[in-house]
């Protein structure tokens, strides 16, 4: 599944798609977790500029996932560019 990225950033936040999957919503989410329901929605819908170890943690326990199901680098395409140019191997 392709995911759009605001320009200049390179991490992915994947938690509105597990939660759709699963079909919880962020009221239910911060009860299992047992975080506040604002860590929940400022998680949930990516508004977070740093993350909360211990919310993660929580997270990432009720779900049974691990953070990298949550949150996922995205390569940035002028670095991935520049690179090539350089002629340095990127990851595929």
């Amino acid at each position: 599944m392709v995911h759009k990225v605001e320009v200049g950033r390179v991490i992915d936040n994947r938690l509105s798609e597990i939660l759709g999957r699963r079909r919880m919503n962020v009221s239910e989410l911060a009860k299992g977790a047992g975080i506040s329901r604002g860590a929940a929605h400022k998680l949930y819908h990516d508004r977070s500029e740093s993350f909360d170890r211990e919310v993660l943690d929580r997270v990432c326990t009720f779900l049974r996932v691990g953070v990298g199901d949550i949150l996922v680098h995205v390569p940035d395409e002028a670095a991935e560019t520049a690179d090539v140019e350089r002629g340095v191997p990127t990851a595929t």
